[in-house]
């Protein structure tokens, strides 16, 4: 989903890179090839082809199906803009529309040049022995896909220069939810509209805080993130929540800076942070201004 790459996999059972789906394995299915799809630059969903035998996809076969993908996201596209265009007749929509469709051009080769960053991330950091060196790539692609998604924000609102932090966080915490199949991440999020600078402050605060918990909090491989994030209008202040349950926060491990990352980004917000005392577990609450 972050590479934008088709996917193939052999023998699923058997690939240690992969997690083997409960729905896939109750269907007997040991090959799969998958492509994205996409629809005006933005990702849509995914083309997979399953079978319940070993199969040896061929390059042949992935081109194949990421033409019928192409397809498939030109239909939409076409289908989304036939509609449009039927709602669509005054000169002032007119105009309106070819601002979204600059936009739509300037989010696409904005998608297009942060896939390219993601993809070499990735080739770099499968090229390293070191372990540290692999933890420093796996950070770094998780920062360059925090802002890549708030930009996918902005290119499904043209019209809007603003962020909806509620829909924003909502889809970090679920690409985040894959790293730790028996972590549950649950989230309780008020809508608020921030600017895009703003917004991505608070996309990798998250990013930061969620993915220490799913890394340090749980050495059994069971708990729960907890993400809360409220708004108060009237006073124009913003609060950001993150707590798990936890083995607690230790000494701090040598080579870390994330909490200075943290900090860092809630100054740039006007905010501030507060790790509060816990019987059980860490949590920290970020406050900052709704606008500045």
């Amino acid at each position: 989903m972050q590479s934008r790459q088709p996917v193939r996999i052999d023998d699923l059972p058997n690939n240690p890179e992969f997690r083997y789906p409960p729905s896939l394995r109750e269907q007997g299915i040991v090959s799969v090839l998958n492509v994205p799809v996409t629809v005006d630059a933005v990702l849509w969903g995914v083309l997979e082809v399953d079978s319940e035998t070993p199969r040896d996809f061929s390059q042949d076969d992935i081109v194949f199906l990421s033409a019928m993908a192409n397809i498939l996201g030109l239909a939409l596209g076409g289908m989304l803009h036939q509609k449009l265009a039927e709602d669509t007749a005054a000169r002032a929509v007119r105009e309106a529309e070819r601002q979204k469709m600059l936009m739509r051009e300037l989010a696409h080769r904005d998608k297009n040049d942060f896939q390219m960053v993601i993809s070499i991330l990735l080739m770099q950091m499968s090229k390293q022995d070191n372990e540290q060196a692999v933890r420093g790539f796996k950070h770094a692609i998780d920062s360059v896909s925090a802002i890549s998604m708030a930009h996918d924000q902005l290119a499904m609102r043209p019209d809007q220069p603003t962020i909806d932090v509620a829909t924003y966080l909502e889809a970090l915490c679920g690409n985040l939810r894959h790293r730790g199949q028996d972590i549950a991440i649950e989230t309780k999020l008020d809508r608020a509209e921030l600017t895009h600078e703003r917004a991505v402050s608070l996309g990798l605060i998250t990013n930061e805080l969620v993915t220490n918990a799913l890394k340090y909090a749980f050495p059994d491989g069971k708990g729960t993130v907890r993400v809360e994030f409220t708004a108060d209008q009237e006073i124009g202040q913003g609060c950001l929540v993150v707590a798990d349950d936890g083995v607690g926060m230790g000494k701090p491990r040598e080579g870390s800076s994330g909490l200075r990352l943290v900090e860092g980004l809630a100054q740039q917000v006007g905010g501030s942070v507060e790790q509060e005392p816990m019987e059980h577990g860490t949590q920290f609450r970020i406050w900052f201004l709704l606008v500045c």
